[in-house]
C-alpha cells in the first residue's frame, strides 16, 4: 500500500478527527505524569493497547549528550488490510506520542518501525520530526499540517 493523492485528502480528514480525539484524551488523563521516560512509555503503551495496537516495544534513545535529538523508538504488528486502517493506526500512535509531549514528557522525535503479525518482517516506517513535534506543541502546526508530513515519511506498505 502507498498513499496516494487522492486517498490522502480522505485519510486526512480521518487522521484530524482520530489525532483530535486521542491527543485531547492523553494530554487531559495524564497532564503532569508523563515526565520521566518510564511513565511515557507506560502511557503511550496502555493508550495504544486501549485502541488494540499489538506487540509493542519502546524505547528511548537519548542522544542529546553527543549534540543529538531524544527519540522514541516504537514498533509494533500491524493488522492493517487497508489504507484506511493503516492510517488510523498511524494516527493513534502520533497522537499518543503528541499528547505525552504536550502532558509535560520531554522528548524530541518519534520514529516507527511496522511489523508484519508474524514479527519476521518490517512492513514500513515512519517518523514524526523534532521541528515537527515543537510547531506542533507550540500551535504553530496544524493537525493537517501535522499528518500530511507524518504521511509524507511513511516508507513501505
Amino acid at each position: 500500500m502507498r498513499f496516494k493523492a487522492s486517498k490522502l485528502i480522505g485519510l486526512t480528514m480521518l487522521a484530524i478527527f482520530i489525532i483530535s480525539n486521542t491527543f485531547i484524551a492523553v494530554a487531559s488523563d495524564y497532564s503532569n505524569v508523563a515526565k520521566s521516560d518510564d511513565n511515557a512509555k507506560f502511557i503511550i503503551y496502555n493508550t495504544l493497547s486501549e485502541y488494540g495496537i499489538k506487540d509493542v516495544f519502546l524505547n528511548v534513545a537519548d542522544g542529546r549528550p553527543k549534540g543529538g535529538y531524544k527519540v522514541l523508538v516504537l514498533s509494533y504488528s500491524s493488522e492493517a488490510f487497508d489504507t484506511k486502517k493503516t492510517a488510523t493506526e498511524i494516527t493513534e500512535i502520533l497522537a499518543s506520542f503528541l499528547g505525552t509531549v504536550k502532558s509535560g514528557w520531554d522528548c524530541d522525535e518519534l520514529w516507527v518501525v511496522v511489523g508484519d503479525t508474524t514479527g519476521k518482517v518490517t512492513l514500513a516506517t515512519w517518523h514524526c520530526s523534532r521541528e515537527w513535534t515543537e510547531a506542533y506543541i507550540r500551535e504553530d502546526m496544524t493537525s493537517e499540517q501535522m499528518i500530511s508530513n507524518v504521511f509524507g515519511t511513511v516508507s513501505g506498505f
